[in-house]
């Protein structure tokens, strides 16, 4: 089978120059056809020969100072998000930074949420740099600009509106993950509810949004030895998870279509998870019958899919550690 290959840029002679317009653009799907693809190392080389690209452009003046500003801000977001995930944190901060900086001076206001978005990836990137007090108050930042905009309902724009709440669900979201690191368990939990009533209010209560983050709230709920709320909330998740994983029913007028096989087993094995919670609550409770049944239940189903090694070393770590 032949390799797909990034499009190409095409050389153009001397006496007929590419636009430096059209130049950035092939520079810039390329760059996105290489995060597509996963090949980072490739998608940071394309970006900064974009940068250049860019800087010689505006020093040659090709493009005047606004579209430069603006340009070298959005290639800078996607460096930064590349550097992320290469694991160059400084790198990436540095980017981030700058990618501010050209917003601001582009007139952009600091709570536009292009600004907040920035500000939640430098959070991120400050707890893996273990700066953890930059990053609480990068997190708070975040909540608080949001929260404010959102209460002041100078958002009318649906689409708007509904972007604006998502990126409250999700600083809600990873600052309880943070929280939860840090063994403030409560504080995790507040914020993990906050997170839940924001992607309820936006997404149906099967999407995966919610089932994750109310999976996160029984662990939580585990955690503080709160069992009977915990166990009453995995009850209703499971039960409307089972609904949602079901056998394929005929299609009538106004029903959804049946899932495809994917999302079958990706739905059966989120459904394994959540009984491999339920056999925790249940040791810690002290009923070992029902740990055991629960254990059966996830074997049973996790058997059925393809060899998953993440969810076998979950199965076998969940055995040993309840000396099943």
């Amino acid at each position: 089978m032949q390799a797909i290959e990034p499009p190409r840029i095409q050389v153009l002679s001397n006496d007929e120059p590419d636009d430096p317009s059209v130049i950035t653009k092939k520079l810039f799907a390329r760059s996105v056809w290489h995060i597509v693809h996963s090949e980072f190392a490739d998608a940071d080389r394309e970006l900064h020969r974009l940068l250049y690209h860019l800087a010689e452009s505006y020093r040659h003046q090709q493009i005047d100072s606004s579209t430069y500003t603006e340009q070298r801000g959005r290639i800078c977001s996607e460096l930064a998000s590349v550097n992320l995930i290469l694991g160059n944190y400084s790198q990436a901060e540095a980017l981030i930074k700058q990618t501010v900086q050209d917003c601001v001076h582009s007139g952009l206001d600091i709570t536009d949420a292009v600004i907040v978005e920035l500000s939640l990836k430098l959070a991120l990137i400050y707890e893996r740099l273990g700066r953890l007090e930059e990053c609480a108050i990068g997190f708070r930042y975040c909540i608080g600009t949001q929260e404010r905009k959102l209460a002041s309902g100078s958002v009318t724009d649906p689409e708007q509106l509904a972007n604006e709440k998502a990126l409250l669900g999700m600083s809600y979201n990873y600052f309880s993950q943070f929280l939860y690191t840090q063994n403030e368990l409560t504080s995790a939990l507040e914020y993990a509810r906050k997170a839940l009533s924001v992607a309820l209010d936006l997404y149906p209560a099967t999407h995966p949004n919610c089932i994750h983050i109310e999976s996160d709230v029984v662990a939580m709920l585990t955690d503080l030895n709160q069992l009977d709320e915990a166990r009453s909330a995995l009850k209703h998740l499971l039960a409307r998870y089972e609904d949602k994983s079901g056998s394929a029913r005929p299609v009538t007028l106004g029903q959804s279509k049946p899932e495809t096989a994917d999302e079958n087993l990706a739905n059966e094995e989120i459904r394994c998870q959540l009984l491999l919670q339920f056999v925790l609550i249940e040791i810690k409770s002290g009923d070992l019958t029902n740990a055991k049944r629960r254990y059966t239940e996830a074997e049973t189903v996790c058997n059925k899919l393809p060899i998953t090694p993440d969810l076998q070393t979950r199965m076998q770590k969940t055995k040993r550690a309840c000396h099943l």
